[in-house]
């Protein structure tokens, strides 16, 4: 599965919103997604970007495909970097 090392992406961190829920900040300086660490949190958004894929797309991947999902904020999935390029890789090999 080739994806695009280029595609500028914000990163993102989880935060305690008001009532003690979870809310997602995002960073406003983006960074190709080659620069950024393995710990680097994606949204579903970042992963249609870099593999050039639709919304349904990647939730057909996290269903059927076994896509690597570290949490779930709202209704948003996300995902490690490290986990995403390691479950690229593996299907480039099937």
């Amino acid at each position: 599965m080739a994806l695009d090392d280029h595609v500028p992406i914000h990163r993102k961190f989880i935060a305690r919103g008001a009532g003690g829920g979870h809310r997602i900040l995002v960073d406003a300086k983006a960074q190709a997604f080659h620069r950024l660490d393995d710990e680097a949190l994606l949204d579903s958004a970042d992963l249609c970007a870099l593999f050039g894929v639709s919304m349904r797309t990647i939730y057909r991947w996290i269903s059927e495909r076994d896509l690597p999902v570290v949490g779930k904020v709202g209704r948003e999935y996300l995902f490690a970097k490290g986990d995403v390029s390691e479950w690229a890789e593996d299907l480039e090999e099937e």
